[in-house]
């Protein structure tokens, strides 16, 4: 915190707020003489102007907007003058007041009226115009406002920076500073993007001692979904767990078992012969399969129109031609609940697609028909190729950055007939748990991935999972259509996964090094500098590694 600038002023203009996350640009007149305006940026409450406030924070140089004061926290200076405190009162921070009122209030009460109203929040303020109404209003302004500001000073003195702070308010308002004095470590389940070390740096300087049953409690569950992280699983096991606390928090003296017997009794984690789940994945597994064994609630309506023939016209009207494995696919979904299209890149899966929307719509033209994927750039690619409506998995589901929620789910399902997922390797447990909750009208699913690719980042392999089950319509497209020209990286990665090569198959834009594993970091190093040289960007160079 010394580090830190400070500086005094009032609010001039709110040039942009968030509403989901707080944060916000303010345009702020500096209380010296020369009166300066600076943009201050920072995840900041909805704030009055007119009012002195002492921000401590940095001033950082912004690539696009130039120089800007960057909020670690805040504190308001009350106004003691007559005139400020009438401003005050009469702001839109308390509503229905007004200016005749508050000069009322501050003519009955003097200039100390601000701290009798927070000393005494029972004052009567018996001034004309008054009403148990607008008395609430102005000791629920007062008041709020000062717990918030305490919570912040609170906590920045812990070390939360004052976006965390926001998230805490948000979750708990105003008993934030009595539920976290009593259990720091509720942080790590309760506000997203807190993890344990967060709240242990928090709870130690709180004056939590290192033995405290809740630390043990935390360390263990961070234990077992740090392990998840790591394997990709959705669980782990006993000695797994064991092995995982000892090279996390060393010889920190903690009998595991004892641990984990009061986490399972909690229900923070979940046993199921030996499998050890933290409760939100376990949760996601039975989300899933639930959802699986009781799809689809609504099926396709009869149609007579023949698909076979609808899939020829189409074929014509784009002059293409599929082959027997592409036709049958596009068959099988139309057979099928749910079906699976796997291939790695160039082998035809788009055009599949292509064919399974445009039948879809000539035998169902009023069914709702959504493309979405994990990323941004995969859904706009699905859009430009299918001309359907594509999106985000997390916009579909309308995800709150702030809370990690779902605005769709079983409550508030999504409108869609048929759902058809891009790239699919990347979604993991929890994320199709989600898609799971709000596809409760979803006729058809339609899963398309590379089940060679990377899995997902966190915990769960669903699309190989999925694949593994058998349970499920599964084709797979291996013919490669679609390769640049003058390129061999496909064909290359085609012959690596099937275990062969050898260096002739390193031609074109393709080069192989040959390395003593000692020297591999600096080939690797050597081969960026001559690219840099010969004009490349950093942002052009990708370095990929082994596991």
């Amino acid at each position: 915190m010394s580090d830190l600038s400070i500086i005094t002023g009032k609010i001039r203009q709110v040039l942009f707020r968030s509403e989901s996350n707080s944060f916000t640009v303010l345009r702020f007149r500096l209380y010296e003489l020369t009166e300066k305006d600076i943009f201050v940026t920072g995840y900041l409450p909805e704030l009055p102007k007119d009012i002195l406030f002492e921000f401590s924070g940095s001033y950082i140089d912004h690539p696009k907007y130039g120089m800007q004061f960057s909020v670690e926290s805040y504190r308001r200076l009350l106004p003691s003058d007559k005139d400020s405190i009438i401003r005050y009162l009469s702001s839109p921070l308390f509503p229905g007041v007004g200016k005749t009122l508050a000069q009322r209030i501050v003519d009955a009460y003097g200039e100390d009226v601000l701290m009798l109203i927070r000393d005494n929040p029972e004052i009567s303020l018996d001034v004309a115009g008054m009403n148990p109404k607008k008395r609430e209003v102005i000791v629920q302004g007062v008041c709020e406002q000062d717990n918030l500001e305490e919570a912040v000073r609170f906590f920045t003195t812990h070390g939360l920076g004052i976006r965390n702070i926001m998230k805490i308010d948000q979750i708990y308002g105003d008993k934030a500073l009595d539920l976290i004095s009593e259990n720091p470590y509720r942080l790590i389940d309760e506000v997203d993007g807190i993890g344990f070390a967060t709240a242990d740096k928090l709870a130690l300087s709180m004056g939590f001692d290192t033995e405290h049953p809740l630390r043990k409690e935390a360390a263990v569950v961070s234990a077992i979904m740090d392990t998840c992280m790591s394997t990709g699983d959705s669980y782990t096991d006993i000695e797994t767990l064991t092995t995982r606390c000892s090279k996390m928090f060393g010889e920190w003296p903690m009998d595991v078992d004892e641990v984990l017997n009061r986490l399972i009794k909690k229900e923070k984690v979940v046993n199921e012969d030996g499998k050890l789940y933290h409760h939100s994945q376990y949760k996601a597994e039975i989300d899933i399969a639930n959802f699986f064994v009781t799809f689809p609630l609504r099926t396709f309506d009869h149609s007579d129109k023949d698909v076979d023939e609808l899939l020829s016209d189409f074929e014509a009207r784009i002059g293409i031609e599929y082959d027997d494995i592409q036709r049958q696919a596009v068959l099988n979904f139309f057979d099928e609940d749910i079906m699976i299209l796997t291939g790695g890149p160039g082998t035809g899966k788009t055009t599949i697609v292509q064919g399974i929307i445009d039948v879809c719509k000539k035998r169902h033209p009023s069914y709702e028909i959504i493309c979405c994927a994990p990323t941004g750039r995969a859904a706009k690619r699905m859009k430009e190729v299918t001309g359907n409506f594509a999106t985000t998995i997390h916009a579909l589901l309308k995800w709150n950055l702030e809370t990690n929620t779902f605005g769709k789910n079983a409550s508030d399902p999504l409108l869609a007939d048929v759902l058809i997922i891009d790239e699919f390797s990347m979604v993991d447990g929890w994320l199709m748990a989600q898609l799971a909750l709000a596809s409760g009208y979803v006729r058809k699913i339609l899963f398309i991935g590379d089940e060679d690719q990377l899995p997902s980042v966190a915990c769960g392999s669903v699309l190989r999972d999925l694949i593994a089950s058998s349970r499920f319509k599964t084709v797979r497209l291996q013919h490669i259509y679609r390769q640049k020209e003058g390129s061999d990286v496909i064909q290359l990665a085609q012959h690596i996964k099937a275990g062969n090569f050898d260096e002739s198959m390193c031609k074109n834009d393709v080069r192989f090094f040959g390395a003593k594993p000692y020297d591999v970091k600096d080939l690797i190093l050597r081969i960026v500098d001559e690219a840099m040289m010969k004009g490349y960007r950093i942002q052009d160079i990708q370095v990929l590694a082994a596991k």
